[in-house]
């Protein structure tokens, strides 16, 4: 490894040590060596992660251990590793899901053909850690200003999820792109970093499965929490744009919407319907919509029937019957 990676991968982990031989063995697996893994250990950690670390990765000098002392959960843990990343780029991995090997050198010789500084790429949600053996359509690059990259978020086809990503580390630094803490930190850092970039590239090859099972934080339903933060980020985050981006801010209403509303499938009937009179959610579905857009017009008509059949698609697509495309518009 080079004294500066071109990579920096930056590893939340609490009390995954079953997971650690096999992370560790799927970044060996990268076709770009040139990284460097920093594994930030929340402190309270009572499975021996840490030891687990230091045995599997042993005789590899790629690997750090960051112990994290506060109690900032994900966000938190993701902005000591990028303190500490010392590579050109940062990617967010998270311990128990599976990267296809030419992940890293797909994406960063993506960012240096296009001059983006934030790169996203598609995704299979399964409950299998295995990589599908086959082709899913087309694959192409494109690259979008940073509003329209938001706008693709509210659209459902650019994940906010922070391992779907790969990131320059100065401009977040320069920017001040870190994370906050809490639920739906992904969230806000996402627009907050597509909003200020120039450029967004997007590949739309599967290059990561995200793996659901029972402790995964974001893979079920009923998360009051979850729902109710995205609801309030919307909001703030409006703000930011109608101040950086004024221009912006009727479409990125529009767009928002659709993804705030879907949102409300995850949380409690009780919660969800409390969430729609939320003055945040009436100024996003006050925009006009660019185009007809059939599940902002059923919601304005009936919360409740929107979040009946919301709640219905939801507890399908979770259901791991079959692999789940991110972005299945190949």
């Amino acid at each position: 490894m080079s004294s500066l990676p071109a990579v920096s991968v930056v590893i939340p982990v609490y009390n995954g040590a079953k997971f650690v031989e096999s992370c560790i063995r799927h970044l060996r697996e990268q076709t770009l060596g040139d990284i460097e893994v920093l594994f930030v250990v929340d402190h309270k950690t009572t499975d021996g992660t840490e030891d687990a670390i230091r045995e599997v990765s042993d005789g590899w000098d790629a690997v750090r251990i960051i112990r994290q002392e506060d109690d900032l959960r994900m966000g938190g843990a993701r902005n000591l590793g990028l303190r500490a990343a010392a590579g050109r780029y940062v990617w967010f991995l998270d311990v128990d899901d599976r990267p296809y090997p030419s992940l890293l050198e797909e994406m960063v010789g993506i960012m240096e053909d296009t001059g983006a500084k934030v790169s996203v790429f598609n995704s299979v949600y399964s409950s299998d850690r295995e990589l599908p053996e086959r082709v899913y359509g087309e694959y192409s690059v494109r690259v979008y200003d940073g509003m329209e990259a938001v706008y693709e978020v509210g659209k459902g086809r650019l994940s906010s999820c922070p391992w779907s990503k790969v990131f320059e580390v100065a401009y977040l630094r320069d920017n001040g792109l870190d994370f906050k803490t809490g639920y739906c930190e992904d969230f806000d850092q996402t627009v907050r970093s597509f909003m200020h970039a120039d450029k967004v590239a997007y590949y739309n090859k599967p290059l990561y499965v995200y793996y659901q099972h029972a402790g995964s934080l974001c893979g079920g339903a009923n998360d009051d929490a979850i729902a109710e933060r995205d609801v309030t980020l919307s909001g703030t985050l409006g703000e930011e744009v109608r101040e950086v981006r004024p221009e912006c801010y009727d479409l990125y209403r529009a767009y928002m919407a659709r993804h705030v509303i879907r949102s409300l499938t995850r949380a409690s009937k009780a919660q969800a319907m409390s969430l729609a009179e939320r003055p945040e959610l009436k100024e996003l579905l006050a925009a006009k919509q660019p185009s007809f857009d059939a599940e902002v017009a059923l919601f304005r008509f009936s919360p409740s029937l929107y979040y009946s059949l919301g709640r219905r698609a939801r507890n399908r697509k979770f259901s791991m019957k079959e692999d789940v495309l991110c972005d299945p518009d190949l």
